[in-house]
């Protein structure tokens, strides 16, 4: 399937809901996921998106439905009401409610095959409360795709630049470094065999874009401390496995604040944190 086909999340509103579709939808982006909302993608929405709808909601890892009485009334022939079908063939007739979910703006009854208890009402849990709801259906059925190599994570390019090959050894004593990016993301610091292709004095071995959001993303690892207790426990059991080995990676300048920091992704990290995921998540 094309890479253009593949979202974490995909939305299924009507016109008049698209001010909580959006909302909901830009609260999940920021944690790194793929969503599908089509007034975010206007230009291929209307297009090429549009031509895939099978596609689009059939490989989601969690489809959405902003429920209310506009949608309820679609005619079955319209784009909603395409959507709609293909939601209840997954969902409902092959028995996949877990990757559903339901947001119930008012009080209009379920139709369509669609059960009560698959339905949260937003004036219960409200928006931020439906996205951690979200959140912790895709950490649930986390699809584990990769990008295929390494790359900057989606999103994060402009502020990150070209990748240079390198060689690099893991820090001795890597768990006190003074920058407390060990405790505080499980970032590793790395040394450069001389001479040091950087001057950066602290350079430090990251997860690329090619590894899943849940042990790469910052905002997962500052606010899930089991997400960060996963990362920190595979990293030791890869650095263990290669303390002493020079390793080859890719270095760039990452942007922080006023000044530039030289920063390494390793494809082999990338690989060892994504196996790890699958198998806590068999």
């Amino acid at each position: 399937m094309s890479e253009d086909l593949q979202f974490d999340m995909a939305l299924s509103y009507s016109d008049s809901d698209a001010w909580l579709a959006k909302d909901l939808a830009n609260l999940v982006l920021r944690y790194g996921y793929e969503v599908y909302c089509a007034d975010l993608q206007p230009d291929q929405a209307r297009g090429f998106l549009r031509a895939n709808l099978r596609e689009i909601y059939r490989s989601a890892c969690v489809n959405v439905v902003i429920w209310s009485k506009d949608y309820a009334a679609k005619e079955k022939d319209s784009i909603v009401g395409t959507e709609m079908r293909l939601i209840i063939n997954r969902h409902i007739e092959k028995d996949d409610a877990r990757a559903l979910f339901v947001l119930a703006i008012d009080g209009t009854p379920p139709q369509d095959d669609l059960q009560e208890v698959l339905f949260h009402k937003l004036k219960d849990i409200g928006i931020t409360g439906a996205e951690k709801c979200v959140l912790s259906r895709l950490k649930d059925l986390a699809t584990f795709r990769t990008a295929g190599k390494v790359c900057h994570p989606t999103g994060t390019e402009h502020d990150r630049g070209q990748l240079h090959p390198c060689s690099f050894f893991i820090q001795e004593g890597f768990q006190k470094d003074c920058l407390g990016r060990w405790r505080r993301l499980a970032d590793v610091e790395i040394r450069f065999p001389r001479p040091s292709p950087v001057n950066t004095p602290h350079v430090y071995l990251i997860p690329s874009g090619k590894v899943m959001n849940l042990l790469s993303h910052t905002l997962i690892l500052e606010s899930d401390p089991t997400q960060l207790d996963s990362k920190r426990k595979a990293t030791i059991e890869f650095v263990n496995a290669n303390r002493g080995t020079k390793l080859n990676g890719y270095w760039f300048y990452m942007k922080k604040n006023d000044a530039e920091v030289a920063t390494v992704y390793c494809e082999s990290y990338d690989d060892f944190l994504n196996e790890q995921l699958r198998l806590q998540h068999p």
